[in-house]
């Protein structure tokens, strides 16, 4: 009998309490870990070779604007695009994007000039 007595689990009022997890916490650090940083909103599709729509032909249209898209806007991504945007984001230190490839970094700065 003494050995089932070792064996249970300690009664309730022996076990350790545990803090549950919520705001009422009292450190401000501890507070921080555990608020979820705020998502970065979406601006546009991420443009890149072989892509076709208005999204392209808007693009195209922005770089006209600036001068550095020569051809007709038609809305498809080529080899030509690609090699624009590549310049773009070299001229302007963009290098969140991938080379070539109209993401939110290069969005941001075109748009920005051009708005």
């Amino acid at each position: 009998m003494t050995r089932a007595l070792l064996a249970a689990p300690p009664p309730s009022c022996l076990r350790k309490r545990t803090p549950l997890p919520g705001p009422a916490q009292d450190s401000p650090a501890a507070a921080t870990a555990t608020t979820p940083a705020p998502a970065t909103p979406t601006e546009g599709p991420t443009l890149r070779r072989h892509d076709r729509g208005p999204e392209v032909a808007e693009l195209q249209g922005r770089l006209g604007r600036l001068g550095r898209w020569p051809f007709p806007q038609r809305d498809h991504f080529n080899r030509h695009l690609h090699d624009a945007v590549q310049r773009f984001q070299a001229d302007h230190g963009i290098v969140d994007d991938a080379p070539g490839v109209y993401g939110p970094a290069t969005r941001r700065q075109l748009e920005a000039m051009t708005s």
